[in-house]
């Protein structure tokens, strides 16, 4: 390329983006398989179409937001080659032993040239481009362990979102540093766990998502705050293809025609253009956008994932297979100890809630319950107090359970893994007891691929196996 020639962005899929320019390729949180997430349960809708070696070639510097799977996917990130420069967010605001994760991971998978930027810094990177690290908003009471990222180029100027909340602080921040972005890349909505794994029957599932409106406050911050030419809808593609979770398909999920639909309704006022890019489509300032995937017919995307399901079933039925195959015996006794070692080791630090979550688990080898509970006085306990209200029950199969004991689902997720049964109305003090385990329940393991911690697993002590779990 010459000096200050055109940045090109490839969207790989999700929140994966490339940007090629004079300085190198970067690439943005890496989750370029085909392979679930979020306990196995959770894919990509579309899938990818470009291969590991097409997305992979030349790659010279890796940027990861965050340790959630769909952006810090292990699988995908073993097959980078270990001498690219890795780009990392310090999260100084929230600072422990958690917040190094990401880095922690990085290293015990062999990578080395490791920078970590603080909120707000800069980097050069060459070829006129610099990145800015902006952190996610202080008022936020989750999502802390989150950064955005500005691209900067003589061609072109790009905000990254991905999933980093947002408020109105952080956008008088951006807006002091950058007049006018070209393209900045939000997600289109965000996926929820409620009401899909919720425990309702059929018809008040459907009465509940025909009442609930689609939450675009981020969306409605970055419309109302920012001078920019495009907005890309990204980081919701998601789909279950399970038998058992092809509900969520339409009780968890948004779409990008809902997207278009609310900035017609609520910005037409704006100037920016709604700009969608599918997997292996391409966009530069001179270009401008080169659509090389079919668009996505989102009137029937449903019956696009039951064709998707079909050509995926040889990998859920060996995932399931992997997963039932966890051992059943013992179970209390196993997960007594699991408990002990939890109470032993979490963290003992932001918990500004009070709240309750019964785990159950039924089959021939159990039919047992213990309980989670969380208070600013008296901090975390884990045990099996069954007399105790709670605000929720987790349903759970032996298998299930079994799987987290063995290390091949983790208990952050579990929320995707189980069926809540909702005691109460909706209270925060709930949601912020399931953040606040997402981010310590395992310590700071994250997926069944790297264990850094063994304290719960002892047998997978300095477990390193970045391909477990892929069939």
């Amino acid at each position: 390329m010459n000096a200050n020639s055109d940045l090109t962005l490839t969207m790989v899929s999700h929140a994966c983006i490339r940007i090629d320019g004079e300085f190198g390729a970067l690439l943005c949180d890496p989750w370029i398989l085909n392979e679930p997430v979020y306990n196995f349960t959770t894919w990509k809708f579309p899938d990818v179409v470009l291969s590991p070696d097409e997305v992979l070639d030349g790659i010279t510097h890796v940027f990861i937001s965050h340790a959630h799977e769909d952006h810090f996917h292990v699988p995908s990130l073993d097959l980078i080659s270990r001498d690219v420069t890795v780009l990392l967010p310090e999260y100084s605001w929230h600072p422990g032993l958690r917040a190094q994760t990401i880095e922690l991971t990085m290293r015990r998978l062999g990578f080395s040239d490791i920078h970590k930027y603080m909120p707000w810094q800069t980097a050069e990177i060459g070829g006129d481009v610099s990145l800015t690290f902006v952190p996610a908003a202080r008022s936020k009471p989750q999502d802390w362990e989150n950064c955005a990222l500005v691209v900067d180029h003589p061609s072109a100027r790009i905000l990254n979102v991905n999933d980093c909340p947002t408020d109105e602080e952080l956008y008088r921040g951006l807006r002091e540093r950058y007049d006018r972005f070209d393209l900045a890349l939000i997600q289109y909505a965000g996926v929820s766990s409620f009401p899909g794994r919720f425990k309702f029957d059929e018809p008040e599932m459907r009465e509940i998502v025909k009442n609930r409106r689609a939450n675009f406050d981020e969306q409605d911050r970055a419309a109302e705050n920012l001078d920019v030419d495009y907005i890309i809808p990204f980081a919701g593609d998601f789909c279950w293809l399970d038998e058992t979770m092809l509900h969520c398909n339409w009780a968890s999920r948004a779409t990008p025609k809902l997207f278009e639909q609310w900035c017609s309704e609520n910005h037409s006022d704006k100037s920016f253009e709604l700009m969608l890019m599918n997997p292996s489509d391409v966009w530069s300032k001179s270009g401008g956008l080169q659509r090389n995937h079919t668009p996505v017919d989102w009137d029937r995307y449903l019956d696009s994932i039951a064709e998707l399901k079909a050509r995926k079933q040889p990998k859920l039925d060996a995932t399931n297979a992997w997963l039932s195959a966890s051992d059943r015996k013992n179970l209390r006794a196993r997960t007594d100890k699991y408990l002990t070692t939890m109470q032993k080791h979490i963290c003992r630090e932001f918990i500004d809630f009070s709240a309750a979550i019964r785990f159950r688990v039924d089959g021939p080898e159990s039919g047992f319950s213990f309980v989670l509970e969380a208070d600013p006085k008296d901090g975390f306990r884990a045990g099996w107090n069954d007399t105790i209200a709670t605000g929720h029950t987790c349903h759970l199969t032996e298998a299930q359970w079994a799987s987290v004991l063995e290390c091949k689902i983790m208990f952050n997720n579990l929320h995707w893994t189980g069926i809540i049964e909702q005691h109460v109305p909706f209270r925060l003090d709930m949601a912020k007891f399931w953040w606040w385990l997402e981010y310590y329940a395992d310590l700071t393991n994250r997926g069944p691929q790297v264990i850094l911690q063994s304290q719960q697993f002892p047998e997978f002590d300095q477990l390193v196996e970045p391909q477990r779990g892929q069939f």
